[in-house]
């Protein structure tokens, strides 16, 4: 104390980690009461400083720098023996604490876009063969992270993400927020086989196999049916849109991602691309052939069910995105 005291009457400033170790996962812990003494002690004004980022450039326990973004933002200073987090040290350790971690969740909110967690999706598939790598990095790049899904989807929802391939959608929508429970369902168990297996140990994402022309979901708050109805025969895909609706919650969103027959020159484009991955390489699975849907018939279905609208065109191809809301 008394080394302090002295340094501080020097003009040093204290700059000190109250939690007193490193996070593994990012959350902030405890704060130790040793930072808040010496504030009270020496009269000394805190002045709050949030970091976001710093466990994924270089994870506790890891001896690899990564790339990815850092933040640091200073709070508004606050008087060593402030009354308004508490009377003593003690009480201030716990409530100044609460209010680091109030504003360090703003701070996850506002950064860790999909553009933010795009590496760690990627990484996901890293020693999974480079065809898959290349696969993922190329998908992720082309549709923008999925920014334009993820953002329709409420941070605490409960997800189906259906016909979910190698569940890089799933991926994004886990890292983007810890609150949503995803689930990925998908007819190739391959597939689900390499989803369900990779490093990401957030706990609120889970796979299973499924054939969605008799899948029966639970009740969710959001059903993402993405890039798959058109290899469902037209009566299976009415049957698990109706299926959907019938579970959704109030409030909910079915959200519709797949190429549309009326954009004759993008679906030219679709089919094209959609043989290719089916007949000559077989990248995806298909036991029919290819019935692609039309703006008329998602409409209707929207009608029939009390549900607004909304579409998100693709200028690339015919694959437009269409937003249900009840």
């Amino acid at each position: 104390m008394e080394m302090i005291r002295r340094k501080v009457a020097e003009g040093y400033s204290v700059l000190v980690f109250p939690e007193g170790t490193r996070s593994y996962d990012g959350k902030i812990a405890r704060f130790k009461k040793g930072a808040f003494r010496l504030a009270e002690d020496l009269d000394l004004d805190i002045l709050p400083l949030v970091l976001h980022g710093f466990h994924r450039v270089l994870n506790k326990g890891d001896l690899v720098v990564n790339n990815s973004h850092l933040n640091g933002r200073f709070l508004p200073r606050i008087k060593g023996n402030d009354p308004s987090f508490g009377e003593n040290y003690s009480q201030r350790a716990k409530q100044i604490g609460r209010y680091f971690r109030e504003e360090f969740a703003k701070d996850v909110v506002r950064l860790e876009t999909p553009r933010f967690h795009n590496q760690w999706v990627r990484r996901c598939y890293h020693y999974k063969g480079p065809v898959l790598e290349w696969y993922v990095r190329i998908k992720l790049m082309l549709e923008n992270n999925f920014e334009d899904i993820i953002k329709h989807v409420p941070r605490d929802a409960k997800v189906y993400d259906l016909g979910c391939g190698y569940g890089y959608l799933s991926m994004m929508l886990a890292f983007t927020s810890e609150n949503r429970t995803v689930l990925g369902v998908d007819y190739d168990e391959e597939k689900v086989e390499v989803a369900a297996n990779s490093f990401y140990k957030g706990g609120n994402v889970s796979f299973q196999a499924g054939d969605l022309s008799t899948f029966e979901p639970e009740n969710a708050d959001v059903y993402i049916i993405k890039d798959v109805l058109h290899y469902m025969t037209i009566a299976d895909q009415d049957a698990i849109l109706e299926r959907c609706a019938s579970k959704l919650n109030d409030g909910g969103t079915i959200i519709i991602r797949d190429g549309i027959e009326d954009d004759e020159k993008g679906q030219k484009v679709t089919a094209w691309t959609e043989r290719f991955s089916t007949r000559i390489f077989g990248f995806n699975k298909t036991k029919n052939d290819l019935y692609f849907l039309s703006e008329k018939r998602i409409n209707d279905f929207a009608t029939k069910h009390s549900m607004s609208m909304e579409m998100i065109r693709n200028d690339r191809s015919s694959n437009h995105i269409f937003i249900l809301r009840k």
